[in-house]
């Protein structure tokens, strides 16, 4: 007589599943501005303010968690609300505050001025009054900046002469050096 044995094998498999979730507080909000072509960059309103600066250059300095809500208009609306100036179109922001809150600053931020026109020529630095190169602008310490003005076209030109074609770049610091 045969006794067969039978081995039963029960196999149990566990799988767990669990989520996690981690915001990361490395992460920046960058606002920026795609698909323009130089010259039809739309103009920038925020609380109501024309920026001088069109295009993406307007929102430099512009906290992303400060924005209450961003308009946009273009075509026939834009040119209605805002006359020629917005034949480009118009990017209309209004901040919570009420008025433009600076980014926070930290000391690790370096000071980047890119290509006022696309042919890559420098424009002119005047830093407190006087001429310099890019280098010099490149040590500045940013808190140290109190003002920015950028130049061009005719503006430029008819202040600083043939030296103003490709643009000004005007900074005046809270420390005169």
């Amino acid at each position: 007589m045969k006794i067969y044995r039978c081995i039963t094998v029960i196999v149990f498999t566990i799988i767990s599943l669990s989520t996690f979730a981690q915001t990361d507080s490395s992460k920046t909000t960058i606002l920026r501005l795609n698909g323009t072509d130089k010259g039809t960059e739309p103009l920038v309103i925020i609380d109501g303010n024309k920026q001088y600066i069109r295009g993406s250059a307007a929102f430099n300095g512009l906290d992303p968690a400060n924005i209450e809500s961003i308009n946009i208009f273009k075509g026939d609306k834009a040119i209605q609300n805002y006359g020629s100036d917005g034949s480009d179109g118009v990017i209309s922001i209004k901040t919570k505050s009420g008025k433009l809150t600076p980014l926070s600053t930290k000391d690790n931020i370096s000071l980047h001025f890119k290509g006022l026109n696309t042919s890559l020529k420098t424009p002119l630095y005047i830093l407190d009054g006087d001429i310099v190169e890019e280098k010099a602008v490149r040590l500045i310490k940013q808190d140290t900046i109190s003002n920015v003005n950028v130049l061009s076209g005719a503006k430029a030109t008819s202040l600083y002469g043939i030296r103003g074609n490709n643009g000004v770049v005007i900074i005046t610091t809270k420390i005169k050096p």
